[in-house]
């Protein structure tokens, strides 16, 4: 999987943009809370959808459940991260279904994860907590914050063994 993206692109003025991945419903609910709050979103329901988005559209953010279309979000988010250095630089926000343990959080954060949110979202929360990301990514790419490719080659369970080791 190789993806082509062009660089972060936050202008003063310009309008933040996400990729949403979430199914039905959800996803046309959530889509429309951040377009009422002034932001662009493309939304795909699959990770292969989401693939395939990344290789001509470049979001500030991703947002995206976690187990969608059977698949672990936290795997795939590793693996996009490691696949193309822009992408890296992407903050992401995982949605889940279910409470998840404090160790789960860690890591899903150790791999590159920037937010864990539990459904269902806070409407009134959600559209400030996507700005704040996206600002707080800005400035860590300012920095070369992301610019190491700790793990990349391997899968996430194993990169975060070797983290701990």
């Amino acid at each position: 999987m190789e993806f082509q993206a062009n660089h972060i692109h936050i202008f003063p003025g310009a309008l933040p943009s996400v990729l949403l991945i979430e199914e039905g419903i959800n996803g046309e609910l959530i889509k429309m809370i951040l377009q009422k709050a002034g932001l662009v979103v493309r939304c795909v329901e699959t990770y292969e959808q989401a693939a395939k988005t990344l290789r001509s559209f470049t979001p500030d953010l991703i947002l995206a459940a976690i187990n969608e279309d059977g698949v672990d979000g936290n795997e795939i988010t590793f693996q996009l991260k490691c696949e193309n250095e822009d992408l890296r630089k992407i903050p992401v926000i995982l949605m889940s279904d279910v409470r998840l343990s404090e160790a789960a959080r860690r890591d899903m954060i150790a791999l590159g994860v920037n937010w864990v949110l539990e459904k269902p979202v806070v409407p009134t929360s959600l559209p400030k907590l996507v700005r704040e990301t996206i600002r707080s990514a800005s400035v860590l790419n300012d920095r070369n914050y992301f610019s190491r490719k700790v793990g990349c080659g391997q899968t996430a369970s194993s990169a975060l063994m070797a983290s701990v080791v």
